[in-house]
């Protein structure tokens, strides 16, 4: 762990005060989210909402995402990007503090939580995209190296945050209700506007504004999609690979023990995932996806360690090293994203991978569900991680993701073809 530590604290010394400054907006930013996921669960409940009441609030959010993720790219490619997520955190400020002031005053009412979910949703949507197409508007020309470090340092922000933001909701929870905790997530979005309004950025970025229609600006990013073989392929394997390891998620909890030892494995998994971040900015062979992909095979140990079924320890530890690969093809492949696709159409084409992750992590979980009773835990486990391995590993070793070397740079332009 003090190597883990060490190497976040390294790699931060290295990036620059831009990127640094929009580094702590993030990391306020998704601090705020993990606070919320445990408030609004407590917030239903308040109100007298029922386990499916609450699935109805964070489905309506999750729907919200898909609908509006490709227009967030076609817009975060014509628009200025921190102006589009200056303006998303803002509305995301406005929706907490309203349903923390409708929570503490006593007139909240169901039908408010789902409306501010799906305005929620619909923010972090249109803003997603622009997330990933303006770390290499920070970086400008550090080169690929500078954007493997901020997209590390971003993967260890975003792993911390799952796990220290839930663990402080719930005690903010019992110690003041969840209405405070809206409030508080409130304040994370306004500190992170701040934040983003003072990083400077390189004038190096011309945009794309106003170019084509809608349907004309999405059919020119599916292009780019469809004119990469490596990115489809990528596309592929990764929506596979959510598939399969969504029964982690649901399974899991109810297999290791209990709430407590379910924390401690995804405690054990969050620093597997820092260290897979910090991984990816130390190790960089030629081949970054093929590597990638194999390492992904590592997915399959907390499935079969909760099928076999280990004690708590075991499945941390497994938890542990599965995060690692998953953090590092994470950092891998938004980076050689970044690196080859041009900059003009990086958010269209992001948004696809976006939504496809949220869309195979929803079937993943439902799935879970279904197929838990006529089956069994143990087996869907288990299956899920033998079919795991049997896509990753030969994705792994197609042409298309063989080709692929490391980006020389986050350049304007990029090869038509992997």
């Amino acid at each position: 762990m003090p190597n883990v530590v060490a190497g976040v604290t390294s790699e931060h010394r290295r990036l620059s005060p831009a990127f640094r400054l929009y580094w702590t907006a993030r990391t306020v930013s998704l601090t705020g989210d993990g606070l919320v996921n445990v408030a609004l669960v407590f917030a239903v409940v308040e109100l007298g909402g029922s386990a499916a009441d609450i699935g109805t609030v964070l489905g309506v959010s999750v729907v919200a995402r898909v609908a509006l993720m490709l227009v967030g790219g076609v817009l975060a490619d014509r628009l200025p990007r921190r102006r589009m997520l200056l303006v998303s955190e803002l509305v995301q400020a406005a929706v907490q503090f309203a349903v923390g002031f409708l929570l503490l005053v006593g007139a909240a009412r169901m039908w408010m939580l789902l409306a501010a979910s799906l305005v929620y949703g619909a923010a972090s949507a249109l803003s997603r995209p622009a997330l990933t197409g303006i770390v290499p508007d920070i970086v400008g020309t550090g080169g690929a190296d500078a954007l493997r470090r901020a997209n590390a340092m971003l993967g260890v922000s975003q792993s911390a945050s799952r796990v220290a933001g839930p663990l402080i909701a719930g005690v903010l929870v019992a110690v003041a209700g969840p209405g405070w905790v809206y409030a508080i997530d409130g304040a994370t979005f306004l500190v992170s506007a701040v934040l983003l309004a003072l990083v400077r950025l390189p004038p190096t970025r011309t945009g794309n504004r106003g170019l084509g229609s809608l349907r004309t600006d999405l059919a020119v990013g599916w292009r780019e999609v469809r004119s990469r073989r490596w990115y489809m392929t990528g596309l592929l394997v990764q929506s596979a690979y959510n598939l399969v390891t969504a029964p982690l998620y649901v399974l899991g909890p109810l297999l290791v023990g209990g709430a407590s030892a379910w924390g401690t494995v995804s405690a054990a998994g969050a620093v597997g995932a820092v260290a897979g971040a910090v991984l990816a900015t130390r190790w960089t062979p030629g081949r970054p996806l093929t590597a990638g992909f194999l390492l992904m095979v590592l997915g399959a140990a907390p499935l079969l360690a909760l099928a076999a079924g280990a004690g708590t320890a075991v499945v941390g530890a497994a938890a542990g090293l599965g995060m690692v690969s998953a953090a590092y093809v994470n950092t891998v492949w938004v980076t050689t994203v970044q690196g080859l696709i041009p900059r003009d159409k990086l958010s269209r084409v992001s948004s696809y991978g976006l939504m496809s992750t949220l869309l195979t992590l929803s079937v993943g979980y439902a799935l879970a569900g279904a197929l838990e009773e006529p089956l069994g835990a143990g087996n869907v486990l288990a299956g899920s991680a033998v079919l795991l391995v049997l896509v990753v590993v030969p994705g792994a070793f197609l042409p298309s993701v063989r080709t692929v070397g490391q980006p020389v740079s986050g350049s304007e332009r990029a090869p038509r073809r992997g």
